[in-house]
C-alpha cells in the first residue's frame, strides 16, 4: 500500500510541471487584438512614452497626427499583435511633399518615435484614401500604415496588406524625409501604385517603404528591413523593399543610406498598366533589386 501511495505521489509530482509548463506556454502566446473600425484617444504619455494597446487606439493615433499632433520627442510602444480585419485605414502622418524630400503646406507627419517592439499589423487595407498629394488633392499620395514621417518607424511587421495610391506606396511608410526606418518587415502584401496624372505618376513604391529622403532637418536612414512573398505594381521607381532613396544637398545633411535590407526570390516588382503614364517614362525604374531607384539631387 505505502509504495501505491509513493507511485502516486511521483507520478503526481511529474504532471504538476508538466502542467505548470502548458499554462506558461498559453501565457507566452501573443496577443491579438482586432480592429471594429472605431478611433479610440490616445493615453497620455508617462516620461514621454505612450502605450497603444488597442487597435482603436492606433487609429486615433493617426487621428491625432492628422490634426497636428506630431508627437515629437514622444515614443509609441506598441503592446500586441493588431487585426486591421481589412478596413479601410487613414495613414498616420499626412501632407504634401515635394519629390525633393521636404515637407509643404499642410503637412502633419509623425515625428516621434514608434516602437512595435517586434509585433505585427495583420490585414492592413488602403483602397479608397485620398489626400497628401503635391498638386492634385484628390490624389492618393504618402500611402502605409504611415503616410508621412519624419521620426523613427522600428520594429514592426505588416502581413498580409492591400495597399493603392498614386505616389508613395508601401505597407509600413508611404514617404520619409529626415527619418529613420529600421527593423520594418512586409510579408504577403500588394502594393499598387497607379498613375494619375504627371504630379502624381504612380511612382515610389516599395513592399516596406515607398520614399525616403534626407532633408533640411536631418540625415535619413532604412537598414534592417526586409520582404517576402509580395508583390509591388507601379508605373515607375518601385523596388523590392524600397521605392526610391533620394541625396540631396540641404545644409550639413548630405546622406540617406540604405543597409542591411532584403528581399527573397518571392518578391515581384512589375510595370502596372493600369491608368499608366503615357509619357516616356512609362516603365522607368521597375527593378527586382532592393531599390527601385537611387537619385542624387
Amino acid at each position: 500500500m505505502k509504495k501505491k501511495i509513493l507511485s502516486f505521489l511521483i507520478a503526481i509530482c511529474l504532471v504538476i510541471p508538466c502542467a505548470i509548463t502548458l499554462v506558461a506556454c498559453k501565457d507566452k502566446e501573443p496577443k491579438m487584438e482586432t480592429w471594429d473600425g472605431t478611433v479610440a484617444e490616445v493615453s497620455a504619455a508617462v516620461e514621454n512614452v505612450i502605450t497603444i494597446e488597442t487597435a482603436e487606439e492606433l487609429a486615433g493615433l493617426a487621428k491625432e497626427v492628422k490634426e497636428g499632433n506630431s508627437f515629437a520627442g514622444t515614443t509609441i510602444k506598441l503592446t500586441c499583435d493588431m487585426d486591421l480585419k481589412e478596413k479601410e485605414w487613414t495613414p498616420i502622418g499626412f501632407g504634401s511633399s515635394g519629390g525633393t524630400g521636404i515637407m509643404e503646406g499642410d503637412s502633419k507627419p509623425f515625428d516621434g518615435i514608434f516602437d512595435g517592439q517586434n509585433h505585427t499589423i495583420y490585414n492592413l487595407k488602403i483602397t479608397n484614401f485620398v489626400g497628401g498629394a503635391v498638386e492634385d488633392t484628390t490624389a492618393s499620395s504618402g500611402v502605409g500604415l504611415f503616410g508621412h514621417v519624419r521620426g523613427v518607424i522600428k520594429n514592426i511587421t505588416v502581413e498580409d496588406a492591400e495597399v493603392k495610391g498614386n505616389h508613395y506606396v508601401a505597407a509600413v511608410v508611404g514617404f520619409a524625409t529626415g527619418a529613420e526606418i529600421d527593423n520594418c518587415h512586409a510579408i504577403d502584401v500588394e502594393i499598387s501604385c497607379i498613375y494619375k496624372n504627371s504630379d502624381e505618376s504612380g511612382d515610389k513604391a516599395g513592399a516596406v517603404l515607398g520614399f525616403i529622403a534626407n532633408s533640411a532637418y536631418e540625415n535619413s536612414a532604412v537598414k534592417n528591413c526586409t520582404a517576402k512573398d509580395s508583390e509591388v505594381d507601379a508605373d515607375r521607381d518601385a523596388g523590392k523593399v524600397i521605392g526610391c532613396v533620394a541625396t540631396n544637398n540641404y545644409g550639413t545633411s548630405t546622406t540617406a543610406t540604405n543597409t542591411n535590407n532584403t528581399a527573397g526570390n518571392d518578391v515581384e516588382v512589375e510595370y502596372n498598366e493600369t491608368g499608366k503614364n503615357v509619357s516616356a517614362k512609362s516603365g522607368y525604374n521597375i527593378t527586382n533589386d532592393i531599390v527601385g531607384r537611387e537619385v542624387v539631387n
